[in-house]
């Protein structure tokens, strides 16, 4: 009997080797050794794996004032990579956990805001994002509306929020439907860079430095453009370039270009048809006064004050209608209508003077006398009309009969 007892107890530990799982690796398989913000939506983090982690983790990054802390997790990871990044939505919260290195941010398994489990990371300190100062060179304004036929200005602006600059360059792009009609220095603010690349109006990229001095919000220069044809127009900037005045070093973050709407022009409005004229000079002495003149054949009435009932046509392309008149300027309103319908109106004022008051200051004078004397022993094109005191057509010896009876 006791020679089965060997076999037997090898075979029943043999059992229980199948039956107990292997213990879970625990959270210090991953350590996360640093973190950094890459943008205001992106941290970077480091971290040492050892192996496979099948129970996943969790990240965890408070910033270092303690206002923020960003929670995320994963089912598993990979240990061949030694960078991961967390990916935040526009509130500012962890949209997605990547693991992997490739500056697509390869995603290897996660799960935004994936709870806690038994495999926590360490929590890592992370400073409060800060945005970088902005250096730029930049179309200013870089956006507006602007009706085809219309010129405007844009300035090419280098701006750094973070010390002195003396040189700067960059490629300028300019849309065809955008026109460049001049390059033009600005009255102020102006960089003053001595170029060894000029700007022109067929080729506007530039390259300069600020000789014996430094700048930092200036305007290099400003295109005039004039809108060609409907759509978007665009002013480009590429290449770049702004050099700290202090140590030479690159400090451009970034450009700022130009893109505007450019929209059909608004048409004129179309002037009224006149489709009739007053050809009667509208300064008189008489109270009974005939306004008169032309008018299309197509025109059946002409109305003044709201009645044609007056109205008189001696030929089918004139009108006359006559009117009383007060001392001073008397208002009508003159139309014109085709069948029932009202085709043009406009305002006439006429104006009755007192006999002998030629400039109709009121007064009759010596004034108006030397008006007369200007066009004595006239017989048509009258320097005054009024001079004519008994309006028939002669400036004579009856006219300064009147007018001596006035003084």
């Amino acid at each position: 009997m006791k020679k089965y007892l060997l076999p037997l107890f090898f075979f029943l530990v043999s059992l229980l080797t199948l039956v107990v799982p292997k213990p879970v690796l625990a959270a210090e398989n991953i350590h996360i050794d640093s973190a950094e913000w890459l943008d205001s939506e992106v941290i970077r983090f480091h971290y040492s794996a050892n192996t496979y982690a099948p129970g996943g983790i969790s990240v965890v990054f408070t910033t270092s004032d303690g206002s923020r802390t960003y929670h995320a997790g994963a089912q598993d990871y990979p240990t061949s990579a030694t960078t991961g990044y967390v990916d935040l939505d526009s509130n500012g919260d962890i949209n997605t956990l990547y693991w992997g290195a490739d500056a697509g941010y390869t995603r290897y398994y996660a799960l935004a805001g994936w709870g806690d489990n038994d495999n926590m990371s360490n929590t890592v300190r992370l400073p409060a994002y800060v945005a970088p100062p902005e250096i730029s060179i930049s179309a200013s304004p870089s956006a507006g509306t602007h009706e085809i036929g219309d010129a405007f200005s844009v300035d090419v602006r280098i701006q750094s929020q973070d010390g002195a600059f003396n040189a700067a360059r960059a490629n300028l792009a300019i849309s065809s439907n955008l026109t460049l009609l001049n390059i033009v220095t600005p009255q102020s603010g102006a960089c003053n860079l001595q170029y060894t690349d000029s700007p022109t109006v067929s080729s506007p990229s530039f390259a300069g430095a600020i000789y014996g001095g430094s700048s930092t919000d200036c305007t290099a220069f400003t295109l005039v453009l004039e809108a060609n044809e409907v759509g978007t127009g665009t002013v480009t900037l590429s290449n770049g370039s702004i050099k700290s005045y202090t140590d030479n070093s690159e400090i451009l973050t970034g450009v700022v270009n130009g893109s505007f709407s450019l929209v059909a022009a608004t048409p004129e409005p179309t002037p009224p048809v006149v489709d009739f004229s007053i050809t009667n000079q509208l300064k008189t002495y008489l109270e009974s006064f005939t306004l008169s003149g032309m008018k299309f054949e197509y025109v059946t009435a002409i109305s003044v004050d709201g009645s044609s009932t007056a109205s008189a046509y001696p030929t089918s392309t004139s009108w006359t209608h006559p009117v009383s008149l007060a001392i001073g300027p008397n208002e009508f309103t003159v139309a014109a209508s085709v069948g029932s319908t009202e085709s043009s109106s406009q305002q006439v004022t006429v104006t009755r003077h007192t006999l002998g008051d030629i400039n109709g200051d009121g007064e009759v004078d010596l004034i108006d006398a030397s008006l007369f004397a200007v066009d004595w022993d006239k017989t048509s094109n009258l320097t005054y009309l009024l001079s004519d005191m008994n309006n028939d057509g002669n400036v004579n010896l009856t006219d300064l009969s009147i007018l001596a009876k006035l003084q």
